[in-house]
């Protein structure tokens, strides 16, 4: 077939031409004449000596890595709850109600509801004496709660059985007794304690009943209700969709309309036409459809209604939100400029976190300031009420020490700025005159070896590269924790002494090197004994400061002012507080040690009774062994200057004139060794006491802790029974 194709459809068919040969351009490989394989001993000076190979580096993994994260993260907000819980104190709250158990906690409350609403629902069950409606404390937006006190108690009791479960502005609230106050120990749910299990994580984990109902009976009601409260709901709406001829069996209901209808007629005899009648079951047929449709209709408008406002409240929420950052970045800025201030009067808690007070007032303000980007050894912490005893992480007491001796007493320069939804302030500390050449005391903690730096979460900025420099080269020269023998750097604590009365024969009254490291009240104090890190509870011998008054947990109840407390307290917080000291311990009482407290100026005892912050006391001076007329001699001062405790102060004894001081006299009687009765010229009789002398006392009779004695028995004779009374007489008779 293909001779009969054309010849320019036979010349695709033709062959190719053949592939011209061309010689390789080298051998083959098996033409080559290669060297031979030789050995590895001339290369063997290219290698580097096994001494010289650093130790290889581990790598760590990317799950590793992620694991080391989530613990640093885990520590860090388990060190922030501990803080927090620490110095929670619900009695201290701005805002707090008056009777705790006359007050009720209500939660899950619709945000835009108001107080006056609040007011409204819960009246219904008692007069309210006051609602406190909780805020945020950075934007003034409510929280969803708030606390209700009631005039009496029994209306509170009524409100917490009836009012659970409440719908108000379509949410139902949940109700409870306030038990931040009643209950002891008790934390609340950002603490980590709260009820329920509402938030312990997804769904098949979360419990959707309140926690007041824990137990399965209250559960079981709680179900129970609910199922009878929808019922009845559904019931109501089926017996208006009857009324309104809609529904399942509409027919049904129209036959039996029309059945009673024609009852009526025949009762009542009422003459009615048939197409009267069947003109108006016709018009009422037509009528049927649309009322479906009439009632459908306002459904649906309500529907998209509710949906139109929840996008305008979410669009407002974005724009509050956009309007509430920039207020905020404008705050920070604001905070940061106005704190860079010079303060003085420095607490270390920690080696990471200080109190720093202001140079004026008494007491004066104060805030709490925690270093940006480190973080520091945890220190020791005793066990109180269910929490555990835990020892000192390496080189924490020596992190504090750092600071304490290079802050306590000084003025510094700080910044301090608080991030969105943070409860603690950070900041940089600076000491020095000037704050162009200062000390940056961050620096200097890295520098020494005893903070991590915070590396993670941070951005890249010049203060956190220059920190990680300063870690780096402390980590190379082995300072501080980063050295071999950094587990070494514990504290061995001994929170409690199990025999007092040993341990203070056992000094001889010699004193004792120690720490303040609390300052209860004026008169009483907590510190390390040093070197041996006793912890001790002291109160200072001859004294006594007023005191503040406890609550019902035993802890200082802000409410209750006692006159000069605050400032007693405050004379010796800025004299001892975290300063070296020395303590001559002189007795126990009780669980306390009693003694005295000698600082670079003196006793202490003296410098409280000559500014009047304190009484001498008589049980506690019997234990000094000197300078009881010292601390005589200065509350002496403090009266006749009539200062603070003794602004009102009246002399007991008589006011004797210029005239009175001499006169000349007759002895008619002698009372004791001391006392004696004098006839004047004019007759009168004159009572006088020696002065700067006592009579015999009778021995082992001592003062109480209130000043008391304890009762002579019966048929007691002083100037018999008490030894060298008589004689004394005797000697002046």
């Amino acid at each position: 077939m293909t001779q009969f194709l054309p010849p320019n459809l036979l010349a695709l068919f033709a062959p190719r031409e053949p592939i011209p040969y061309l010689p390789p351009a080298s051998k083959l490989p098996h033409e080559k004449k290669n060297r031979g394989y030789v050995g590895v001993g001339a290369f063997l000076t290219k290698f580097e000596d096994p001494k010289d190979t650093p130790p290889p580096t581990r790598v760590e993994t990317r799950e590793e890595r992620l694991e080391r994260r989530r613990r640093e993260r885990a520590e860090q907000v388990a060190y922030k709850l501990e803080q927090e819980i620490a110095i929670w104190d619900p009695n201290s709250m701005p805002n707090v109600t008056g009777d705790p158990f006359k007050t009720l906690f209500v939660a899950r409350i619709n945000y835009d509801t108001s107080e006056s609403k609040l007011r409204r629902e819960f009246e219904v069950y008692g007069p309210i004496k006051k609602i406190v409606v909780i805020h945020n404390t950075i934007n003034g937006k409510p929280r969803g709660y708030a606390f209700i006190e009631y005039e009496h108690e029994r209306d509170m009791h009524s409100a917490y059985k009836h009012a659970d479960g409440k719908k108000i502005d379509g949410r139902r609230v949940l109700v409870d007794v306030e038990r931040a106050r009643t209950v002891k120990g008790w934390l609340p749910r950002r603490l980590g304690g709260g009820l329920g299990g509402t938030r312990r994580g997804g769904p098949e984990v979360n419990i959707k009943h309140s926690g007041r109902e824990d137990n399965e009976r209250e559960r079981e009601r709680y179900r129970l209700e609910r199922e009878r409260e929808e019922r009845g709901v559904r019931e109501r709406d089926r017996e208006r969709d009857r009324e309104r001829g809609v529904g399942l069996g509409g027919p049904v209901v129209e036959r039996e309309r029309r059945r009673s209808r024609s009852r009526d007629r025949r009762e009542r005899k009422r003459s009615r036409s048939r197409s009267r009648e069947r003109k108006r079951r016709r018009s009422r047929e037509r009528v049927k459809e649309p009322e479906v449709e009439e009632i459908e209709r306002p459904r649906e408008k309500e529907r998209e209604r509710d949906r139109e406002r929840e996008r305008d409240r979410e669009r407002k929420r974005r724009r509050s939100r956009s309007r509430e950052k920039d207020r905020l970045n404008i705050l920070k800025l604001m905070t940061v400029a106005k704190f860079a201030s010079k303060k003085n009067q420095l607490m270390i808690l920690s080696g990471d976190s200080v109190v720093i007070r202001a140079a004026v007032g008494a007491p004066p303000p104060e805030k709490q300031l925690s270093f940006s980007s480190i973080i520091a050894p945890k220190l020791a912490r005793r066990a109180i009420g269910s929490s555990e005893e835990t020892k000192d992480e390496p080189f924490a007491w020596e992190a504090r020490e750092f600071l304490r001796k290079k802050l306590i007493g000084e003025e510094v320069w700080f910044t301090a700025e608080k991030p969105p939804n943070a409860t603690r302030e950070y900041g940089t500390v600076f000491l020095g005159k000037d704050l162009n050449s200062a000390e940056n005391i961050t620096e200097s903690l890295v520098s020494e070896g005893f903070v991590t730096v915070r590396r993670e979460g941070n951005r890249n900025s010049p203060e956190i590269a220059r920190l990680s420099e300063l870690e780096d080269a402390a980590k190379a020269a082995a300072k501080g924790k980063w050295g071999e023998n950094s587990g070494k750097n514990v504290r061995d604590i001994k929170w409690s002494v199990e025999n007092p009365r040993n341990f203070v024969d056992k000094f001889s009254g010699k004193p004792v090197k120690a720490v303040i490291e609390h300052v209860r009240d004026g008169s009483t104090v907590r510190a390390f004994l040093l070197p041996d890190f006793y912890h001790v509870t002291l109160m200072i011998s001859g004294i006594r400061c007023p005191g503040f008054k406890l609550d019902n947990d035993g802890k200082p109840d802000p409410n209750a002012k006692v006159p000069f407390a605050e400032e007693a307290r405050y004379f010796v917080e800025i004299r001892l507080l975290q300063r070296e000291v020395e303590i001559v311990l002189e007795s126990v009482n009780n669980n306390n040690f009693v003694g005295t407290i000698l600082y670079p100026k003196g006793n202490i005892a003296e410098a409280l009774l000559k500014e009047g912050f304190a009484r001498c006391v008589d049980w506690s001076m019997a234990f000094m062994k000197s300078g009881a007329d010292k601390l005589r001699a200065a509350e002496r001062v403090a009266k006749e200057s009539r200062i603070r405790l003794w602004k009102d102060w009246q002399s007991a004894g008589p006011q004797i004139t210029g005239k009175e001081k001499e006169f000349t006299g007759t002895v008619m009687e002698i009372i004791n060794g001391d006392a004696l009765v004098i006839k004047l010229n004019n007759g009168q009789l004159k009572k006088v006491f020696l002065a700067s002398i006592r009579p015999p006392k009778e021995p082992g009779r001592t003062m109480d802790e209130e000043g008391k004695t304890a009762p002579r028995p019966k048929g007691f004779r002083p100037l018999y029974d008490i030894p060298w009374m008589y004689e004394a007489r005797e000697f002046l008779r």
